[in-house]
């Protein structure tokens, strides 16, 4: 699983490396989330309770939305 979990890691970075490349020069930019333990429902089949660590995918959203007015 951790191999799935880095290979899925390193996909996303050299994309969003990609996106920045092909960008350059736009008023647009990239930021790259990668939320931890994010509960949602595909999860709670299997782990009926939240862990405390966990977060809800609003969670995930707001802080996306926070990170992104910020820069």
């Amino acid at each position: 699983m951790e191999k799935m979990y880095g290979s899925s890691g390193n996909s996303a970075r050299v994309h969003g490396g990609n996106n920045r490349w092909y960008l350059d020069g736009c008023r647009v930019a990239t930021h790259l989330l990668v939320p931890g333990f994010t509960y949602t429902g595909l999860i709670k089949r299997h782990v009926p309770e939240k862990p405390a660590a966990a977060w809800e995918p609003e969670q995930v959203v707001n802080y996306m939305l926070l990170k992104s007015r910020r820069s």
